[in-house]
């Protein structure tokens, strides 16, 4: 008798390798996102105004203050809201209580606005630190792909915990 031979240790197993290969993948945009930050911190400029002898890439301002962790921090959160829902809410048409239904969806709904409000965050800063000629330009590339990481890792991981006693 072998692993997957019935159906709910296959269930099992696919739950397993989602939340593991999701976990991974928002792992994988922190540290990316991090690593891109200890890149600038050797790499760029920090003053401001810089100096007038430096030659080193200026720290976009967004990065000096902070702002480039909104897009990763709402991602984030967003990733622990869908998740937090227990998935046979939203697809089941339940008979007693039609708003549990429809509380659920507008949950997921806004989820998904919140996601892809943070996608939509970190291309502009992406486009912003491309439009700026003296910025370090390692800084909009680090926010897109942390931000993808994490929304494909959202998506694998709720993909993968949908069904049975494996659904959250």
């Amino acid at each position: 008798m072998g692993l997957l031979d019935d159906d709910d240790d296959y269930t099992s197993a696919v739950a397993t390798a989602g939340s593991f290969l999701g976990g991974t993948f928002t792992a994988l945009g922190w540290w990316l996102f991090v690593g891109y930050l200890l890149q600038a911190g050797a790499e760029a400029e920090w003053a401001s105004p810089p100096p007038v002898n430096s030659t080193l890439p200026l720290a976009p301002a967004g990065l000096r203050s902070g702002a480039y962790w909104a897009p990763g921090i709402l991602q984030t959160a967003a990733l622990v809201m869908l998740n937090a829902l227990n998935w046979e809410a939203v697809s089941e048409d339940t008979l007693g209580d039609a708003s549990v239904a429809l509380r659920a969806r507008l949950w997921v709904t806004v989820c998904f606005v919140v996601m892809f409000t943070a996608l939509g965050g970190a291309i502009w800063i992406l486009v912003e630190n491309a439009a700026d000629e003296r910025a370090w330009k390692g800084a909009g590339p680090a926010v897109v792909a942390q931000n993808a990481c994490i929304f494909a890792g959202s998506l694998i991981f709720r993909a993968s915990r949908r069904h049975g006693e494996h659904a959250m």
